[in-house]
């Protein structure tokens, strides 16, 4: 029997009471409640890296999303048919991937790594933001449920492979996030990304959700998960799964949409070493033979008329290029073993990672729309927060109302803007700061 069958694993955080006829599995169940949820479908308006309008083409999160759990089933394959027999019983199945690589993106606000640092500098006083944290408590006590509990109810195993950084942010706050930079020229606080950007940890309002996930766990194993900053390894394969994906497709939507070149791949100052690329080249057929050279070929195909081909094959060999390894300190079997890529396609992955960010996330074209995002929501928070009773909408002002303390209200209007679209952020700042925009017939959201 597969370990992930076990009681301890399938177990939620409320009781559950299967409806007569209802024949999933706690997994299926779990995929269900996920995709099912207006969380979910809210992906297809949040930003990758480039702005939902400036093509068709490019990817956002729901995209994304999406291509995590075609990877990661694909790693899952890969050890299955490679791994060692004591692995193969921690194996996931497709629907447990699929589900947690549903929501390993879920809890990320408006204009993705740029909204999260704005909202961390909105919420320093009270608890924070991070993007993960987020994820954990969208899916434990923010989703739509029933008339008995909050949150979405998942299983242990579902919510341990989304939880990729096991320490609050109390534990890993960082002191710079206190101080301001105020501009000379109109007095405004401006963001500073070492300050604000929000530390890699869960929040400290779901510390009792988290206690219960480590339950199963010795407490030497606990105290190891935090030193270390250990991932459960389920949360290792859709980790493994979210870098590939996101590091290659990134590259790709860079090529189309003509932010890379060749030049600037071959020979720019942030160049991919073509020494990284031998080992991935030995395996193409169709670039020649190895003495005439293949990386001139690999480039000509990847960026005039075979890219989506070549894209396909990188991604090939990265998953190809899984396997486990072993963490023999831990005493339970879902922190002692985990999933990394061998040497030599974990060295291109990394060079990968340098070259799209120097060369695309950092791009003026692309910062600026990040740097706009960020002002649009602290420009909201500051209002919201100044004055709720009037600005917030009723079903949200309800909650502001019910909240035990500052910090609870506070956190009330963080979930309302990270729960935003990108286009309904914008819409909602028109609303407030565009005299031209905006109707009393307007639906609030």
């Amino acid at each position: 029997m597969n370990m992930l069958s076990q009681d301890v694993w399938t177990a939620r955080f409320h009781e559950h009471v299967q409806k007569d006829g209802d024949h999933r599995s706690p997994f299926a169940l779990d995929y269900a409640r996920v995709v099912h949820s207006e969380a979910f479908r809210r992906l297809s308006g949040v930003v990758q890296i480039l702005g939902l309008n400036d093509s068709a083409f490019q990817r956002n999160r729901l995209t994304h999303t999406i291509e995590v759990g075609q990877v990661a089933m694909g790693i899952v394959e890969n050890l299955r048919a490679t791994a060692i027999p004591e692995v193969l019983d921690i194996l996931p199945s497709d629907r447990l991937m699929e589900t947690i690589s549903a929501i390993h993106d879920i809890g990320h606000p408006p204009f993705g790594h740029g909204g999260e640092s704005a909202l961390n500098l909105c919420m320093r006083e009270h608890g924070g933001f991070e993007g993960n944290g987020q994820t954990i408590r969208l899916m434990s006590k923010l989703v739509e449920g029933s008339s008995t509990r909050r949150g979405a109810n998942l299983t242990r195993a579902t919510l341990l492979g989304a939880l990729k950084y096991p320490v609050p942010y109390s534990m890993v706050a960082k002191p710079e996030v206190m101080q301001d930079r105020i501009s000379p020229i109109n007095g405004k606080t401006m963001l500073v990304h070492a300050w604000h950007e929000p530390p890699k940890c869960y929040l400290d309002t779901e510390q009792d959700v988290v206690n219960w996930l480590f339950e199963p766990f010795s407490q030497r194993d606990c105290q190891q998960i935090i030193e270390t900053r250990a991932k459960a390894f389920l949360c290792t394969i859709m980790d493994s799964a979210d870098d590939v994906s996101y590091e290659v497709h990134d590259l790709e939507d860079g090529i189309v949409l003509g932010m890379l070149n060749k030049e600037d791949f071959v020979s720019g100052p942030d160049r991919i070493d073509p020494a990284l690329w031998d080992e991935y080249l030995a395996t193409s057929k169709d670039l020649g033979t190895l003495d005439g050279g293949r990386y001139g070929p690999f480039v000509e195909r990847l960026f005039d008329h075979a890219t989506k081909s070549e894209i396909g094959k990188i991604v090939h060999y990265l998953i190809s290029n899984t396997m486990v390894q072993r963490r023999d300190t831990f005493d339970n079997e879902m922190y002692r073993h985990k999933v990394a890529l061998r040497p030599q396609a974990e060295a291109l992955l990394n060079a990968l990672k340098r070259f799209v960010m120097r060369r695309v996330i950092c791009a003026p074209a692309v910062q600026q729309l990040r740097f706009k995002g960020q002002q649009m929501i602290v420009d909201l928070f500051a209002y919201y927060q100044h004055d709720p009773k009037h600005l917030l909408p009723r079903q949200v002002w309800c909650h502001y109302e019910k909240a035990d303390d500052e910090s609870a209200r506070m956190r009330v209007i963080c979930d309302y803007i990270a729960g935003m679209t990108d286009a309904g952020l914008e819409r909602n700042w028109r609303r407030m700061f565009d005299p031209t925009y905006g109707s009393v017939f307007d639906r609030l959201r």
